[in-house]
């Protein structure tokens, strides 16, 4: 339940007719906006763009925060940055509409095109200085938010679909394009992304977008056949084969400047199909280990994930054609011919011991 605070405790942003931002009250509610903003109003600004308490700021912080985090989003669009490095700030936008969405609260009368960019220009050089200063881009962007970090790239999602049995993994390729009132990840289709930065005339978000995309399809044979069919603008229903093929390209993909997405199975210790062959040691006389009298036998089973496998089951890994099966409700990676190659010796062995080594 959250309690409200007395008027005079209220976080407010007021604007001065002289143009000035002041912070007052909110000193106990944001300490850490207060201390910003009483250091210098374009630190605030952009501290105020990390801020997720929805619900809790006054309609004029709401207002100031969506400013705050268009430029920090036009920052995260920069070409090249995560890359190279601060080489320039984004460009100044018309804020006519900005002008014409203002909150009826005090001060906010004063609220003018060119106040607004000269405020821009004041988080550019906050901006600039902090870039310059740090040997890690991505890491000023977490600074002011973690989800800041994520923003401006393109993710690639491999999902599950288990209502498809021919096609039972779906993808879909995104663009983060901002975070929202929670601080979480904001993401559009990656076609969408593109038109829009197309109808706004931004070629910095095209090249930010397009450039790892690139970079990737040449890493990856399955991403440079979406690229060129365009289909990587389209949502997929995926076989386990095209899937299998996703995923083991995955480390190009990440490397080149792309966010991967995959089923947690994926990652770690995922299951695998393999071999087990327990061997017993069987004394025939009293004596204990191995000797003239001790015999070897064998029991080959196969196990995937640590559960040995039926018969059955076993029968439909190997009759299956691709690298990822299903089975007992978990995906097994399958390398069709080692494990066959490893059945046949390990039951080899096992049958010359029929009768005891």
């Amino acid at each position: 339940m959250m309690v409200s605070l007395p008027p005079s405790d209220r976080a407010v942003l007021r604007l001065t007719p002289e143009g000035e931002l002041v912070w007052e009250g909110g000193a106990e509610e944001f300490p850490e906006l207060a201390a910003a903003f009483r250091s210098d109003a374009s630190a605030g600004l952009l501290a105020l763009a990390g801020e997720a308490g929805e619900g809790v700021l006054t309609p004029e912080l709401v207002w100031w925060r969506g400013l705050a985090r268009r430029y920090v989003a036009a920052v995260c669009h920069l070409p090249g940055l995560r890359e190279h490095g601060w080489t320039g700030g984004p460009a100044v936008p018309d804020f006519a509409g900005m002008v014409a969405s203002v909150p009826a609260a005090p001060g906010m009368e004063y609220v003018q095109p060119d106040l607004l960019r000269r405020i821009w220009e004041g988080m550019h050089a906050v901006m600039a200085q902090r870039f310059r200063s740090a040997a890690d881009p991505a890491a000023v962007l977490a600074a002011i938010h973690p989800g800041w970090r994520m923003v401006g790239r393109v993710a690639l999602h491999l999902a599950e679909n288990r209502q498809n049995r021919e096609l039972p993994f779906a993808f879909l390729a995104t663009a983060v394009s901002g975070i929202d009132a929670a601080g979480r990840e904001q993401h559009v289709p990656l076609g969408q992304a593109l038109r829009d930065a197309a109808d706004q005339g931004d070629s910095g978000s095209l090249r930010t977008l397009l450039e790892p995309l690139d970079r990737a399809a040449v890493a990856s044979v399955l991403l440079r056949e979406l690229v060129e069919s365009r289909r990587v603008f389209q949502a997929l229903a995926w076989s386990p084969a095209e899937a299998w093929q996703f995923l083991t390209e995955v480390p190009g993909m990440e490397e080149a400047g792309l966010v991967v997405r995959v089923p947690d199975w994926w990652g770690g210790k995922r299951a695998k199909a393999r071999v087990v062959a327990q061997v017993a040691v069987e004394s025939e006389g009293r004596r204990s280990g191995m000797g003239g009298d001790s015999l070897l036998r064998f029991d080959v089973r196969v196990a995937a994930g640590g559960e040995v496998l039926s018969e059955a089951e076993l029968e439909k890994l190997l009759q299956s054609e691709a690298p990822l099966v299903s089975l007992k409700g978990r995906w097994v990676e399958i390398d069709r011919d080692r494990l066959r190659d490893a059945l046949q010796r390990w039951r080899r062995a096992a049958a010359a011991s029929a009768q005891g080594i």
